[in-house]
């Protein structure tokens, strides 16, 4: 007792605050389903042969196999990915909130309320992806940032693990070496900076860390079959998305909801200017914000990581890496963090928001993850265990975007519409909870549960659809415009399938954004009386997707 008593002196809140994340981000863990991305590098690393984990797939998953040699510790050992997905995310968030509650510069209230905040604790902790071990390196970094030029190789290591953990932090490091290097000129002239680089032992660590990024750099290079550079088309100009990268971006991270729809920021539209305006304002505020509590020295940190992330965000941004911009803000306060001298009633009113309205948003979220059914593949599970229909022939809907819905920028390039027969995201989705591959539409030549990010030609495309519909038909079938696209050889077929079970899901953003899909499974009427199905109101099924 003596001794957690020397341990907790002076500290005890901090230790309070510790055990109450590790207790409140364990209850979120609990109450959390998990989404596609996090299956996906769940079955990636229980199913993926090794060859084409560390070799093949990191040119369709945009980011190198670390991620997924470390998840393969627990899913290749047996371990169930209720547990082991989750697993692997408490153990860096928990290390990451410990680095800020104790080891940050910031005032106490600060320090004991960012652990809790939108995107570093619910998007970045309670949902696992890469991110999860990107921030706990940004801390790491920041903890050993004054050391960096006595122990340049453990800097430089720390660098070297943040670029192996997404292309994102292959940005971020290659950010944080320019600005470093232009540190090490200090007021030396050019000549005599240049002179002597070559005697550097950090410039020689620097070479080697460039060596790696590029070694990465080809380890992930899109194939030109990867779906997300092909397939899908841009519809929001360069320009709007660089005005929204630099300056409202900062904006959404702590305080507005601009981009609030989950999808890419380069099909986002952001042609109305009155929130273009309005998030462009509270973003300058936000950067005004920034440069009060920054020192001089730490600023080219946050000039060469943010402008090399938004280079790349500028052409693959989706609505969750908003929260790179807040770990960025954390990495270079910490490093550069300076009390104001003078702070007037104003600023600490705007400090207090970007503090508490991001706690706004955990909560909320949390709130609607504990009271409301998420997009899982349990209920369906359990459905088909107890109506014994798992071994069925079930087929699941597929990507596809309908001619109606592609902008008339793209009318002429896509007139039938886009589909992707090859992609079927829902299928991962909905087979975690389940000990196989449920669908026979999904990965029919392979046993793998992961969905390959690979386009497809439209001579493929058709040439799987007319199979599916020269085939037998599906007993099961879940979703609907696809269920005709199947039978359009067939429409005499559609009345012989009824409305038997419903997939419900939510999906919160912020405070009042909710993502909602209610998913219809189609039985063949003759199944009904052998495996005790009811058929479900199809009216009211409809009501509720149009509500959605």
């Amino acid at each position: 007792m003596k001794l957690l008593g020397q341990l907790t002196k002076g500290q005890r809140a901090e230790w309070i605050v510790w055990m109450l994340f590790i207790g409140v981000l364990l209850f979120a863990m609990y109450v959390h389903e998990p989404w596609f991305d996090e299956i996906q590098a769940w079955f990636i690393a229980q199913d993926a042969p090794w060859k084409d984990l560390l070799f093949v797939l990191p040119h369709y998953e945009g980011h190198p196999p670390f991620f997924h040699l470390l998840l393969a510790i627990p899913a290749r050992l047996g371990i169930s990915g209720t547990l082991g997905l989750p697993l692997v995310g408490a153990l860096f968030s928990i290390a990451s909130a410990y680095l800020i509650i104790f080891k940050s510069p910031f005032p106490r209230v600060a320090r004991l309320t960012l652990p809790f905040s939108y995107f570093l604790f619910y998007q970045y902790s309670v949902i696992v992806r890469p991110y999860n071990i990107l921030v706990f390196l940004m801390c790491l970094l920041a903890v050993y940032f004054p050391q960096k030029d006595k122990r340049p190789g453990l800097f430089v290591g720390l660098l070297a693990a943040l670029c192996a953990c997404h292309l994102y932090g292959i940005a971020i490091a290659g950010g944080i070496a320019l600005a470093w290097l232009w540190e090490m000129k200090g007021p030396r002239t050019w000549k005599t900076y240049f002179c002597n680089l070559g005697r550097d032992r950090r410039f020689h660590w620097l070479l080697g860390l460039l060596g790696w990024a590029i070694l990465l750099l080809v380890w992930i290079f899109p194939r030109p079959d990867t779906f997300a550079m092909g397939s899908e088309f841009q519809t929001t100009p360069l320009w709007q998305r660089l005005i929204y990268l630099l300056f409202i971006m900062p904006a959404d991270a702590f305080i507005t909801d601009i981009f609030f729809v989950d999808q890419r920021l380069s099909v986002f539209p952001l042609g109305n200017w009155l929130p273009l305006l309005s998030g462009v304002l509270v973003g300058l505020c936000v950067w005004g914000s920034l440069w009060v509590c920054l020192s001089k020295k730490a600023r080219p940190f946050l000039y060469a990581t943010y402008l090399g992330m938004s280079l790349i965000l500028a052409y693959y941004m989706w609505q969750h890496h908003i929260g790179l911009a807040a770990v960025l803000f954390l990495f270079v306060l910490w490093i550069g963090w300076k009390s104001p001298s003078k702070c007037p009633v104003y600023l600490k009113a705007f400090y207090a928001l970007l503090l508490f309205v991001p706690l706004g948003w955990t909560s909320a979220t949390l709130f609607s993850e504990a009271t409301q059914p998420q997009l899982s593949g349990k209920p369906l599970v359990d459905f088909l265990q107890t109506h014994q229909l798992q071994d069925k022939r079930i087929f699941i809907t597929w990507w596809q975007v309908k001619p109606q819905d592609i902008p008339d920028t793209h009318k002429a390039v896509y007139p039938n519409g886009l589909t992707n027969t090859h992609y079927l995201p829902l299928a991962t989705t909905l087979n975690f909870y389940a000990p196989r591959n449920l669908f026979a539409n999904f990965n029919t030549a392979t046993p793998y549960r992961y969905n390959m990010h690979q386009a497809r030609t439209q001579a493929q495309d058709e040439q799987t659809l007319q199979a599916w519909n020269q085939g037998p038909l599906p007993d099961l079938f879940i979703g609907t415009d696809q269920l005709n696209t199947i039978l359009q050889d067939r429409p005499e077929e559609k009345q012989n399938y009824a409305i038997v079970f419903r997939i419900e899901g939510h999906k919160k953003w912020k405070f009042d954004k909710t993502s909602k899909m209610f998913l219809p499974v189609y039985a063949r009427l003759e199944l009904l009386e052998p495996h005790h199905l009811a058929p479900q109101d199809t009216l009211f099924f409809y009501l509720k997707l149009i509500q959605g």
